[in-house]
C-alpha cells in the first residue's frame, strides 16, 4: 500500500535494524545507499531523514515523492542530497531492480526464487556455468551466437541471485545485530 505521508520519525517499519546514534543511523544507510563517506561528514538528523526519505521513495505515491524531491532540493547538505537523488532515485525510476535496497523483503525472496528456477533449468539441461556451455558448444559449428548469449543470461542471472542473496543477508545480518 502506498502512502502519501512521509513520516521519517519512526524507523521500525524497515527491514534494518538502525542504531539510536545519529552518527551510526548516517553510516548504516549510507551503506545501504552507497553513499561515499566523505559526504556524510559530519551527520545530522536531517541527512538521516534524507536516506531514509531515499528508501522509502519507490514505496509512496506521487505526493510523497513529491514532498522528497523537495527535501533533497532544500537539503543543506548539497554533495548527499545530489547523491541521493541522482544515484539512488534515479535508479529505482529507471528500474527498481537496480537498487536492491528499495525492495521489500518479500519481494527480495520472490526474486530469488526466481533466479533459482532458472539456475535449475540450466542444470536440467546439464550446465552448470557459463564456461560449461561454452565448451559444449564449442563442438557445433554456427552455434557461437547462442553459446554467447546463453552464457550471458546464465552469467547475468548468477550475478542477480549473488546480489539478492546478499542484500537478505544483510537484512538478517543488520536485524540480528544489536548496534551499541
Amino acid at each position: 500500500m502506498k502512502s502519501s505521508i512521509v513520516q521519517l520519525n519512526n524507523y521500525g517499519w524497515m527491514p534494518y535494524k538502525v542504531p539510536i546514534d545519529v552518527n551510526k543511523q548516517a553510516i548504516c544507510f549510507g551503506e545501504i545507499l552507497s553513499v561515499p563517506a566523505p559526504y556524510l561528514k559530519p551527520s545530522t538528523e536531517g541527512d538521516v531523514k534524507l536516506m531514509v526519505a531515499t528508501i522509502l521513495y519507490p514505496h509512496v505515491d506521487r505526493f510523497g515523492k513529491n514532498q522528497i524531491l523537495r527535501m533533497y532540493h532544500e537539503h543543506p547538505n548539497k554533495k548527499l542530497a545530489r547523491y541521493l537523488r541522482g544515484e539512488a532515485v534515479t535508479v529505482t525510476l529507471v528500474n527498481r531492480n537496480w537498487g536492491l535496497w528499495s525492495l521489500s523483503t518479500s519481494e527480495l525472496n520472490d526474486k530469488l526464487k526466481q533466479h533459482e528456477v532458472i539456475t535449475k533449468l540450466f542444470g536440467i539441461a546439464g550446465v552448470k556455468t557459463a564456461q560449461d556451455l561454452v565448451k559444449d558448444f564449442k563442438s557445433l559449428k554456427n552455434s557461437k551466437p547462442y553459446a554467447i548469449l546463453l552464457s550471458v543470461i546464465l552469467t547475468a542471472n548468477e550475478l542477480m541471485k549473488k546480489d539478492t542473496s546478499s542484500e537478505l543477508e544483510r537484512r538478517k545480518r543488520t536485524s540480528d545485530y544489536e548496534f551499541k
